[in-house]
């Protein structure tokens, strides 16, 4: 879960209600679902991208680069998202310039998966998670009364 799902999740709770808890609902149902539906034929496909199925079963390289630049067009929108977050926060802890702190953050960053590769952003992931999991499970009992902190 990353953090802009689980600030937009309860945003929508927040503001719709049950109704709101139905968008956070859906996403936990569904996601079992894709993975019986769509791993194991990507698995006995032997493809582990998108662009790599639609390249193989459409026989032309050119709809697989597409898929890779719509990718990458999608990740970038979720990446200038995370960055204008990131540059706000350094820049408020530490009083850095907003430009110099996205700079920063972004060769922090870079460096960190370039040298750590996919086990390095996995622990990451894995950190972030049990983080919000624990700071979601405290505020919800700090709002019921269960736990007063």
């Amino acid at each position: 879960m990353s953090a802009s799902a689980f600030l937009g999740t309860t945003g929508m709770v927040a503001i719709f209600g049950f109704d709101g808890m139905m968008y956070a609902i859906g996403g936990m149902v569904g996601w079992p679902i894709v993975v019986c539906l769509i791993a194991e034929p990507l698995r006995n496909l032997g493809k582990y991208t998108f662009s790599d199925v639609v390249a193989h079963r459409l026989k032309q390289p050119l709809y697989g680069l597409l898929c890779a630049i719509s990718s990458l067009a999608v990740t970038s929108c979720y990446l200038i998202a995370q960055m204008v977050g990131a540059g706000y926060l350094v820049r408020l802890l530490f009083g850095l310039p907003y430009e110099l702190a996205i700079f920063i953050i972004g060769i922090i960053m870079l460096l960190y998966v370039l040298f750590g590769g996919m086990l390095a952003t996995s622990w990451v992931q894995i950190t972030k998670a049990t983080l919000m999991i624990a700071g979601s499970t405290i505020l919800d009992c700090a709002g019921t009364g269960a736990v007063r902190i």
